[in-house]
């Protein structure tokens, strides 16, 4: 019986403060705003002759930056040239912002069995 008189007065109280939040006004007949999505950013390590993670998927507008962690030089490159970082020695990094949604597959140019993909969602 506690239980349930709890869930009851808990339910209540959300349900109160949802019905203030909602009929809170700002005085003005302007209709409330929106706030856009910050974009985010993801991280790819090249090490061992691989990317990691191999594949990314993100938001349209987020960034990728690729961070060579190997003492030899890699390169990220896309497979249809959209991007390519050149070389990138020893803690270098390259980033590239992904505006438009599809699959963009990557390899080093100087290793071309190290390949990876990025999924862009819309």
């Amino acid at each position: 019986m506690r239980i349930h008189r709890t869930r009851t007065v808990l339910a209540t109280a959300v349900f109160a403060v949802s019905v203030a939040v909602v009929g809170c006004s700002s005085g003005t007949d302007e209709a409330p705003t929106t706030t856009e999505a910050k974009a985010e950013a993801s991280e790819v390590t090249i090490d061992n002759f691989r990317f990691d993670p191999a594949e990314v998927t993100v938001a349209a507008g987020d960034t990728v930056t690729w961070t060579n962690r190997q003492g030899v030089s890699h390169t990220t490159t896309s497979a249809n040239g959209t991007w390519d970082s050149g070389s990138l020695s020893t803690d270098g990094s390259f980033a590239f912002v992904f505006d438009e949604a599809g699959t963009y597959d990557y390899f080093c140019a100087i290793h071309p069995s190290m390949t990876g993909s990025i999924v862009v969602t819309g």
